[in-house]
């Protein structure tokens, strides 16, 4: 009898055990549900809604027309403040950072929305047109305002867009990765550090045992560093390393089986003689929209094995080789920097 009681009571026990842990899943579940709800709502749902308030505002000015004038206004107003958060990344930004939107869609509905605001602004002006001149009086009146106001409203909306594609490509603003969750970049060769600095009178020199005693201390290694307003030149065990800012044309000491790079304007260059291998460091500016499949092209043609990869339409990463010779471009919509490694026999 004590035995079929003892077995009762552990099964009991178990039973009851059971019955906690499924309570527990559960519960956790539930709670992990509610905060991925609560996550997509303030996430991505709220900003998604309010990004596209204006055209949102405008359908709804059609559907209750009791309501017809305020949100016209409502839409003008947020029409305009799309524009304004596209580009200093407030809501946009946010969508960015949480699902990996890309800044094409973004800017597909800021246009989309600029002229939802237009179109509300149009039937706000008509309505007042509307109230001041009736059309039973002055028909022909209305329809040569009508004109007007469409074609104001048509030139703010072209104005608008063209000085929005205009400061992105002027600033280089939207080529970065300040809204970019994903970074490309290839491992430079390891050269002593360059710094872009002037070397004039007493602070130049402070500068230069600044940076000798930095990296001596980094690496245990000494450098002598001589800072010039257009030139910099560090020297070190391995090797000596150059920048300068008034090379403007295609190094000659490259060997001419590494193409020229004649798609973009040269603004400075990094060279460096190491025990190792040479290698040449250049920046260019007002890239040819098409510069790293161009440049690709001249690679593969003069016999160099390739890699292309662009991210989000904007970054683009080239790698080419043949035999001892390294060459690696990258690149965004208003600059590059294209890097040349050459193995020592």
């Amino acid at each position: 009898m004590r035995s079929r009681r003892t077995e009762s009571y552990s099964a009991s026990s178990e039973s009851g055990d059971d019955a906690f842990m499924g309570c527990a899943v559960k519960f956790i579940v539930i709670i992990g549900l509610i905060l991925l709800v609560v996550w997509f709502v303030f996430s991505v749902a709220i900003p998604l809604i309010l990004i596209n308030t204006a055209i949102i505002t405008l359908i709804a000015a059609f559907v209750k027309p009791k309501w017809n004038k305020l949100l016209l206004w409502v839409a003008i107003v947020t029409g305009a403040l799309v524009v304004v958060d596209y580009n200093a990344g407030w809501l946009s930004g946010a969508l960015i950072q949480n699902i990996s939107i890309s800044m094409n869609a973004l800017k597909v509905f800021m246009y989309i929305n600029l002229t939802a605001g237009l179109i509300a602004a149009y039937f706000v002006i008509r309505n007042y047109l509307d109230e001041r001149y009736p059309k039973a009086n002055a028909q022909e009146e209305i329809s040569n305002k009508n004109l007007l106001v469409l074609g104001g409203l048509v030139l703010i909306g072209g104005l608008t867009v063209l000085g929005q594609e205009y400061f992105e490509q002027k600033s280089g603003r939207f080529d970065t990765a300040q809204y970019s969750s994903k970074e490309s970049s290839v491992p430079p060769k390891e050269q002593p550090p360059m710094a872009d600095l002037n070397g004039d009178g007493e602070n130049g020199k402070n500068k230069e045992l600044a940076i000798e005693q930095a990296y001596e201390k980094e690496t245990g290694q000494k450098i002598d560093v001589n800072l010039g307003e257009h030139s910099s030149t560090i020297t070190s065990e391995g090797g000596t390393s150059q920048y300068s800012s008034e090379i403007k044309s295609w190094p000659k000491e490259i060997p001419s089986i590494i193409p020229k790079f004649t798609f973009g304007k040269l603004d400075g260059v990094i060279s460096t003689r190491q025990n190792e291998g040479n290698s040449w460091t250049m920046e260019f500016k007002s890239l040819a929209k098409e510069a790293v499949r161009e440049y690709e092209k001249l690679l593969i043609s003069d016999g160099f094995q390739t890699n292309l990869s662009i991210e989000n339409d904007q970054i683009s990463s080239l790698t080419g080789e043949k035999g001892k010779i390294a060459v690696t471009f990258m690149a965004n919509q208003e600059f590059g920097v294209i890097s040349i490694y050459i193995e020592k026999e």
